[in-house]
């Protein structure tokens, strides 16, 4: 007791108001901390959300404005989108290509154009060299075909040029041992109105033969398909008294002369979209698919033709997704055992979604599951590799911009990635620094979901990003130890180890506060002994003063 009344003697040798209002602005700090609601914590976080503009996030394309994968071609180790970009470039549109790794890593991407506009249909590559089918603004002209010869690399070897006074375009390109076979439509040659037309070219982009199909109405080439002695060519011709029209498939030479040609259709409208062959070396069979709406005049169904190399329609297969739906298919991809079918699904007030089949040779379905978001899908293409298969199209249904490109792969029993995700606004971060996360659940029909990548760094652009963590659930709990603005993107991924796209990137900045906070039920304890301490350290000076 003697010490303590010695230590408050020396006090008193300083000044005592000093020491007071030392005393009360350090118990006043404390008991402002513990007055802070809990849920504020140590972390303070500023949340807002950041989107992408042009960086791929798994494997979808975002630009600000219009953008779309027209066509997918896969090589060894590597598969190719191709396209049309209105957020990049040179011009108005551009023509846009992006090389990803199979596991969906983007290796490159570039753009090619004029400043007036392109855009490309179709691509096919080989193991050096990538090749372009599509077509460009030429002024008052109108639209020549283009086609485009690229390296591996993404690096211009030529490009040609190919039309007349009026409107010309090509959708759809093949490779042959002998050349480069691309096929469209043309207003300026041929019979009259718009003809289809294939256009054969060398390896160095010379031309080698024309050859257009069509009457005085108006027909249209969409697709072809190349084996080593035939092209196969398929479309769509209109009645010439403003009817219906009906598909077609026509037979050529390598060298340019027609074998025959055969129609499909009924009392309303049908067209050839798609056109494949399988490999195998003698009795080869020929695929068509494309929409008919012979059925129904209130919806469209599916088709899938088969025939042989004489022109024979062996059989016929459709799908309807429901009685209001529009089907179609658009691409396609045969084997001697199975044919694949990429198309798509819409109807009234719904999203379109991506649809994609397995037939046997003789028919018979084997599976078919479905993809999308909550906006519209829309299939362009389809590409197969030892790996998988790989759909590419074009999406409005989340992400950023107008139109975004997405290539979305499967294996061949049809497992595919879940669909696209959104990653919610982080909850409150608690006093232990960790923050709550959660996001939406894909969409998917027939496709299991496995579980969840969760991805963190300090750039939105993602270049060195830390171990992702994984969770079975859509939400994950992140721990932060150190002050920052930190990203925040998540996946999901299947069974098959196959991954959906990207989702929206979150970012949050961390500030640690000064004095840690005390939990409120602390204060009134703090300030009922500061008040004591305070009054006892009085009562002690007091008696001190007397005794002297």
């Amino acid at each position: 007791m003697f010490g303590i009344v010695r230590c408050l003697c020396v006090l008193t040798r300083m000044r005592f108001t000093a020491f007071l209002v030392i005393l009360f602005i350090v118990l006043g700090i404390n008991s402002s901390a513990a007055l802070m609601p809990i849920n504020e914590g140590s972390n303070l976080a500023v949340r807002s959300e950041f989107r992408g503009f042009g960086d791929p996030w798994g494997e979808l394309w975002m630009g600000k404005l219009q953008d779309s994968f027209r066509g997918a071609s896969a090589s060894v180790g590597a598969v190719y989108a191709a396209g049309i970009t209105n957020s990049f470039g040179a011009g108005a549109s551009d023509i846009l290509l992006v090389r990803y790794s199979t596991e969906g890593l983007q290796m490159w991407n570039t753009s090619w154009g004029t400043p007036l506009a392109e855009e490309a249909s179709d691509i096919a590559v080989t193991t050096s060299d990538v090749y372009l089918a599509g077509r460009t603004v030429t002024g008052s002209a109108g639209l020549d075909g283009l086609l485009v010869k690229l390296n591996q690399a993404g690096v211009e070897v030529w490009n040609v040029t190919w039309g007349g006074g009026a409107n010309d375009e090509f959708l759809d390109i093949a490779l042959g041992s002998d050349g480069i076979y691309v096929a469209g439509s043309t207003g300026s040659f041929g019979a009259g109105g718009s003809d289809a037309v294939i256009v054969k070219y060398d390896f160095d982009g010379k031309v080698l033969w024309t050859e257009t199909w069509g009457l005085s109405g108006d027909e249209y080439g969409a697709s072809v398909a190349v084996t080593s002695d035939s092209v196969y060519f398929t479309g769509r011709e209109s009645c010439y008294c403003g009817g219906p029209s009906n598909g077609f498939l026509a037979r050529f030479s390598t060298s340019g002369v027609q074998a025959w040609n055969t129609t499909w259709g009924g009392t309303y409208f049908d067209e050839g979209f798609g056109v494949a062959v399988d490999n195998a070396v003698a009795n080869e069979s020929v695929y068509v698919t494309g929409p008919t709406s012979s059925q129904t005049s209130s919806s469209s169904d599916l088709i899938l033709l088969k025939y042989n190399s004489t022109g024979f329609q062996q059989w016929n297969w459709t799908y309807n997704y429901n009685t209001e739906s529009q089907d179609a298919g658009y691409s396609l991809r045969a084997t001697v055992d199975e044919v694949y079918i990429a198309g798509r699904s819409s109807w009234s007030s719904q999203p379109t979604i991506v649809t994609l089949f397995s037939l046997d040779t003789d028919g018979a379905l084997l599976w078919n599951t479905s993809w999308g978001g909550d906006g519209h899908c829309i299939t362009q293409n389809i590409a197969d590799a030892v790996d998988g298969l790989y759909v590419s199209g074009e999406t409005d249904g989340w992400l950023v911009g107008g139109n975004d490109g997405f290539l979305v792969k499967y294996d061949f029993d049809g497992a595919g990635p879940p669909g696209p995700i959104s990653l919610y606004n982080p909850g409150n971060v608690s006093n232990d620094g960790k923050i709550p996360l959660s996001w939406t659940q894909p969409f998917n029909q027939g496709v299991s979901v496995s579980g969840y990548e969760l991805q963190m760094d300090n750039s939105p652009l993602f270049f060195w990003p830390d171990a992702p963590w994984t969770t079975s659930q859509p939400n994950y709990t992140a721990t932060l130890d150190s002050e920052g603005t930190y990203y925040f993107r998540v996946r999901a991924y299947n069974s098959a180890g196959l991954f959906g796209p990207w989702s929206n990137i979150q970012n949050i900045t961390v500030t640690f506060l000064v004095f840690p906070p005390i939990n409120p039920w602390l204060a009134p304890l703090i300030l009922l002994a500061s008040t004591g301490l305070i009054i006892a350290i009085m009562i002690t000076l007091f008696i001190y003063r007397r005794l002297r």
